[in-house]
Protein backbone atom coordinates (compact mmCIF):
# COMPACT_ATOMS: atom_id res chain seq x y z
CA UNK A 1 0.00 0.00 0.00
CA UNK A 2 1.06 3.57 -0.81
CA UNK A 3 0.24 4.59 2.76
CA UNK A 4 0.77 3.32 5.87
CA UNK A 5 -2.87 2.83 7.12
CA UNK A 6 -4.61 -0.85 6.99
CA UNK A 7 -8.50 -0.30 6.62
CA UNK A 8 -8.65 -3.83 7.73
CA UNK A 9 -7.15 -6.58 9.94
CA UNK A 10 -5.05 -8.50 8.19
CA UNK A 11 -1.80 -11.26 9.13
CA UNK A 12 1.13 -8.72 8.75
CA UNK A 13 4.01 -11.46 10.18
CA UNK A 14 5.01 -8.40 12.36
CA UNK A 15 5.72 -8.84 16.48
CA UNK A 16 2.42 -8.20 18.70
CA UNK A 17 2.24 -5.03 20.61
CA UNK A 18 -0.44 -3.30 22.88
CA UNK A 19 -0.39 -0.37 20.83
CA UNK A 20 -3.56 1.01 19.26
CA UNK A 21 -3.94 0.75 15.79
CA UNK A 22 -6.30 1.81 13.24
CA UNK A 23 -8.69 0.15 11.10
CA UNK A 24 -10.94 2.38 9.49
CA UNK A 25 -12.60 0.10 6.84
CA UNK A 26 -14.14 -1.37 10.11
CA UNK A 27 -15.15 1.82 11.49
CA UNK A 28 -16.89 2.19 7.87
CA UNK A 29 -18.46 -0.96 7.82
CA UNK A 30 -19.53 -0.48 11.55
CA UNK A 31 -21.14 2.89 10.71
CA UNK A 32 -22.77 0.77 7.69
CA UNK A 33 -24.10 -1.96 10.46
CA UNK A 34 -25.23 0.77 12.21
CA UNK A 35 -26.65 3.04 9.53
CA UNK A 36 -28.50 -0.03 8.60
CA UNK A 37 -29.95 -0.98 11.53
CA UNK A 38 -31.40 2.40 12.21
CA UNK A 39 -32.89 2.25 9.43
CA UNK A 40 -34.62 -0.82 9.76
CA UNK A 41 -35.85 0.01 13.37
CA UNK A 42 -37.18 3.47 12.87
CA UNK A 43 -40.90 4.18 12.89
CA UNK A 44 -41.50 0.56 14.20
CA UNK A 45 -43.72 0.06 17.35
CA UNK A 46 -42.83 2.29 20.55
CA UNK A 47 -44.14 -0.41 23.03
CA UNK A 48 -41.59 -0.85 26.20
CA UNK A 49 -41.08 -4.72 24.46
CA UNK A 50 -39.99 -3.44 21.23
CA UNK A 51 -37.61 -0.42 23.16
CA UNK A 52 -35.98 -2.79 25.23
CA UNK A 53 -35.39 -5.32 21.75
CA UNK A 54 -34.27 -2.27 20.07
CA UNK A 55 -31.97 -1.80 22.84
CA UNK A 56 -30.80 -5.59 22.67
CA UNK A 57 -30.14 -4.68 18.89
CA UNK A 58 -28.01 -1.62 19.33
CA UNK A 59 -26.18 -3.78 21.84
CA UNK A 60 -25.16 -6.61 18.63
CA UNK A 61 -24.57 -3.69 16.26
CA UNK A 62 -21.78 -2.45 18.71
CA UNK A 63 -20.24 -5.65 19.73
CA UNK A 64 -20.16 -6.39 15.89
CA UNK A 65 -17.84 -2.96 16.20
CA UNK A 66 -15.85 -4.49 19.36
CA UNK A 67 -15.43 -8.18 17.38
CA UNK A 68 -14.11 -6.83 14.44
CA UNK A 69 -11.75 -3.85 15.73
CA UNK A 70 -8.44 -4.20 17.66
CA UNK A 71 -7.51 -6.00 19.47
CA UNK A 72 -9.31 -9.10 18.73
CA UNK A 73 -9.51 -7.99 15.32
CA UNK A 74 -5.97 -7.87 14.41
CA UNK A 75 -5.14 -11.00 17.12
CA UNK A 76 -7.67 -13.37 15.14
CA UNK A 77 -6.10 -12.87 11.58
CA UNK A 78 -2.65 -13.34 12.42
CA UNK A 79 -1.51 -14.35 16.27
CA UNK A 80 -3.80 -16.63 17.69
CA UNK A 81 -6.56 -19.23 16.76
CA UNK A 82 -8.38 -18.89 19.77
CA UNK A 83 -9.15 -15.25 19.37
CA UNK A 84 -10.18 -16.68 15.85
CA UNK A 85 -12.48 -19.03 17.63
CA UNK A 86 -13.54 -16.53 19.57
CA UNK A 87 -14.49 -13.80 16.92
CA UNK A 88 -16.37 -16.39 14.76
CA UNK A 89 -18.13 -17.87 18.03
CA UNK A 90 -19.46 -13.71 18.96
CA UNK A 91 -20.36 -13.42 15.38
CA UNK A 92 -22.02 -16.12 14.14
CA UNK A 93 -23.67 -16.64 17.57
CA UNK A 94 -23.89 -13.72 19.99
CA UNK A 95 -24.02 -10.68 17.20
CA UNK A 96 -26.34 -11.85 14.66
CA UNK A 97 -29.23 -13.31 17.30
CA UNK A 98 -29.05 -9.63 19.15
CA UNK A 99 -29.65 -7.80 15.85
CA UNK A 100 -32.20 -9.82 14.45
CA UNK A 101 -33.66 -9.46 17.76
CA UNK A 102 -34.06 -6.00 17.47
CA UNK A 103 -34.89 -5.92 13.82
CA UNK A 104 -37.98 -8.18 14.80
CA UNK A 105 -40.83 -6.28 16.41
CA UNK A 106 -40.53 -3.90 13.45
CA UNK A 107 -40.49 -6.26 10.90
CA UNK A 108 -43.35 -8.03 12.37
CA UNK A 109 -45.67 -4.85 11.97
CA UNK A 110 -45.31 -4.31 8.62
CA UNK A 111 -46.80 -5.52 5.89
CA UNK A 112 -45.06 -8.18 3.98
CA UNK A 113 -43.86 -7.56 0.70
CA UNK A 114 -44.92 -9.09 -2.33
CA UNK A 115 -41.62 -8.41 -4.69
CA UNK A 116 -39.02 -11.32 -5.80
CA UNK A 117 -36.24 -10.27 -3.49
CA UNK A 118 -38.83 -11.45 -0.12
CA UNK A 119 -39.32 -14.77 -1.96
CA UNK A 120 -36.14 -15.80 -1.95
CA UNK A 121 -35.11 -14.14 1.45
CA UNK A 122 -38.46 -16.96 2.40
CA UNK A 123 -36.44 -19.88 1.27
CA UNK A 124 -32.70 -18.31 2.19
CA UNK A 125 -34.34 -18.36 5.80
CA UNK A 126 -36.52 -21.75 5.59
CA UNK A 127 -34.94 -24.00 8.63
CA UNK A 128 -33.44 -26.56 5.72
CA UNK A 129 -31.61 -23.96 3.71
CA UNK A 130 -30.45 -21.75 6.66
CA UNK A 131 -28.88 -24.88 8.13
CA UNK A 132 -26.90 -25.41 5.13
CA UNK A 133 -25.48 -22.21 4.54
CA UNK A 134 -24.66 -21.55 8.25
CA UNK A 135 -22.47 -25.09 8.07
CA UNK A 136 -21.43 -24.43 4.75
CA UNK A 137 -19.82 -21.35 5.38
CA UNK A 138 -18.69 -22.31 8.91
CA UNK A 139 -17.27 -25.81 7.51
CA UNK A 140 -15.85 -23.74 4.60
CA UNK A 141 -13.79 -20.57 6.78
CA UNK A 142 -12.54 -23.41 8.69
CA UNK A 143 -10.60 -25.65 6.62
CA UNK A 144 -6.50 -24.49 7.27
CA UNK A 145 -6.08 -23.94 2.83
CA UNK A 146 -8.52 -20.97 3.61
CA UNK A 147 -8.04 -19.49 6.60
CA UNK A 148 -4.02 -19.90 5.36
CA UNK A 149 -4.83 -18.29 1.93
CA UNK A 150 -7.34 -15.59 3.37
CA UNK A 151 -6.12 -14.15 6.16
CA UNK A 152 -2.54 -12.85 4.50
CA UNK A 153 -5.32 -10.03 1.93
CA UNK A 154 -7.51 -7.11 4.12
CA UNK A 155 -9.70 -8.13 1.20
CA UNK A 156 -9.59 -12.05 2.11
CA UNK A 157 -10.02 -11.03 5.77
CA UNK A 158 -13.06 -9.06 5.24
CA UNK A 159 -14.68 -11.57 3.01
CA UNK A 160 -14.37 -14.45 6.37
CA UNK A 161 -15.92 -11.49 8.39
CA UNK A 162 -18.65 -10.88 6.50
CA UNK A 163 -19.44 -14.26 5.50
CA UNK A 164 -19.59 -15.37 9.67
CA UNK A 165 -22.35 -12.07 9.82
CA UNK A 166 -24.29 -13.85 7.30
CA UNK A 167 -24.10 -17.40 7.97
CA UNK A 168 -25.12 -16.40 11.86
CA UNK A 169 -28.20 -14.07 10.51
CA UNK A 170 -29.16 -16.89 8.04
CA UNK A 171 -28.54 -19.59 11.65
CA UNK A 172 -30.68 -17.18 13.74
CA UNK A 173 -33.61 -16.26 11.50
CA UNK A 174 -36.15 -19.26 11.77
CA UNK A 175 -35.34 -18.69 15.37
CA UNK A 176 -35.63 -15.24 16.18
CA UNK A 177 -37.87 -14.12 13.55
CA UNK A 178 -41.84 -14.34 12.22
CA UNK A 179 -41.29 -13.03 9.03
CA UNK A 180 -41.13 -13.77 6.26
CA UNK A 181 -44.64 -15.42 7.41
CA UNK A 182 -43.93 -18.70 9.43
CA UNK A 183 -44.52 -20.24 12.75
CA UNK A 184 -43.04 -23.20 14.15
CA UNK A 185 -43.26 -25.17 17.21
CA UNK A 186 -40.72 -24.58 19.88
CA UNK A 187 -40.22 -28.60 19.74
CA UNK A 188 -39.26 -27.97 15.98
CA UNK A 189 -37.17 -25.01 16.48
CA UNK A 190 -34.96 -26.93 19.51
CA UNK A 191 -33.85 -29.69 16.98
CA UNK A 192 -33.32 -27.23 14.31
CA UNK A 193 -30.89 -25.54 16.91
CA UNK A 194 -29.21 -28.41 17.82
CA UNK A 195 -29.07 -30.27 14.51
CA UNK A 196 -27.60 -26.95 12.83
CA UNK A 197 -24.65 -26.26 15.36
CA UNK A 198 -23.57 -29.82 15.16
CA UNK A 199 -20.81 -28.26 12.85
CA UNK A 200 -18.92 -26.23 15.65
CA UNK A 201 -18.49 -29.59 17.57
CA UNK A 202 -16.77 -30.96 14.82
CA UNK A 203 -14.60 -28.19 14.43
CA UNK A 204 -13.92 -27.76 18.06
CA UNK A 205 -13.22 -31.70 18.09
CA UNK A 206 -10.49 -31.32 15.21
CA UNK A 207 -8.85 -28.68 17.21
CA UNK A 208 -8.80 -30.29 20.39
CA UNK A 209 -7.09 -33.87 19.17
CA UNK A 210 -4.69 -32.63 16.06
CA UNK A 211 -1.38 -33.83 16.46
CA UNK A 212 0.50 -31.21 15.46
CA UNK A 213 -0.85 -27.29 14.44
CA UNK A 214 -3.14 -27.11 11.58
CA UNK A 215 -3.43 -23.45 10.47
CA UNK A 216 0.23 -22.57 8.82
CA UNK A 217 -0.71 -18.74 9.57
CA UNK A 218 -0.50 -19.34 13.81
CA UNK A 219 2.10 -21.57 13.49
CA UNK A 220 4.29 -19.24 11.82
CA UNK A 221 3.19 -16.14 13.40
CA UNK A 222 5.43 -14.28 15.53
CA UNK A 223 5.07 -16.21 19.00
CA UNK A 224 2.88 -15.20 21.84
CA UNK A 225 5.10 -14.86 25.24
CA UNK A 226 4.07 -18.33 27.31
CA UNK A 227 1.85 -19.68 24.11
CA UNK A 228 2.84 -22.09 21.93
CA UNK A 229 0.78 -23.05 18.68
CA UNK A 230 -0.46 -26.30 19.81
CA UNK A 231 -2.00 -25.09 23.27
CA UNK A 232 -3.01 -21.52 21.31
CA UNK A 233 -4.60 -24.63 19.02
CA UNK A 234 -6.07 -26.61 21.96
CA UNK A 235 -7.60 -23.25 23.82
CA UNK A 236 -9.37 -22.49 20.13
CA UNK A 237 -11.33 -25.86 20.44
CA UNK A 238 -11.88 -25.21 24.02
CA UNK A 239 -13.68 -22.21 23.25
CA UNK A 240 -15.43 -23.25 20.20
CA UNK A 241 -16.93 -25.98 22.02
CA UNK A 242 -17.67 -24.40 25.52
CA UNK A 243 -19.05 -20.92 24.25
CA UNK A 244 -20.80 -22.71 21.33
CA UNK A 245 -22.32 -24.84 24.04
CA UNK A 246 -23.54 -22.20 26.19
CA UNK A 247 -25.10 -20.22 24.21
CA UNK A 248 -26.66 -23.03 21.87
CA UNK A 249 -27.87 -25.16 25.16
CA UNK A 250 -28.64 -21.58 26.97
CA UNK A 251 -31.14 -20.64 24.28
CA UNK A 252 -32.47 -23.94 23.86
CA UNK A 253 -33.47 -23.89 27.47
CA UNK A 254 -35.00 -20.60 27.16
CA UNK A 255 -36.78 -21.47 24.55
CA UNK A 256 -38.53 -24.71 26.13
CA UNK A 257 -39.28 -23.27 29.62
CA UNK A 258 -40.50 -20.36 28.15
CA UNK A 259 -42.73 -22.82 25.89
CA UNK A 260 -43.47 -24.65 28.62
CA UNK A 261 -44.53 -22.50 31.13
CA UNK A 262 -47.15 -20.59 28.45
CA UNK A 263 -48.60 -24.16 27.43
CA UNK A 264 -49.21 -24.31 31.37
CA UNK A 265 -51.09 -21.57 31.33
CA UNK A 266 -53.27 -21.97 27.93
CA UNK A 267 -54.33 -25.63 30.19
CA UNK A 268 -55.01 -23.55 33.45
CA UNK A 269 -57.29 -20.89 31.54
Amino acid sequence: MASNVQWWCSAQGTRWTWNWRAYPGIWLVALAIAGGYWAAVRGGPDTPSARRRRAIGWAGVVLAWLSLDWPLGPLATGYLASAHALQFLLLTMVVSPLILVGLAPGLAARPEPAGWWWRVLRVLTSPLVAAIIFNIIAGATHVPAVVDGFMVSQLGSFALDLSWIVAGLALWWPIVMSRPARQFPVPFKLLYLFLATLIHSGIAVVMLFAEFPIYGIYQLAPPMRGLTPMTDLQIAGGIMELGGLVVVFGVMTGLFFTWANRSAADDGA
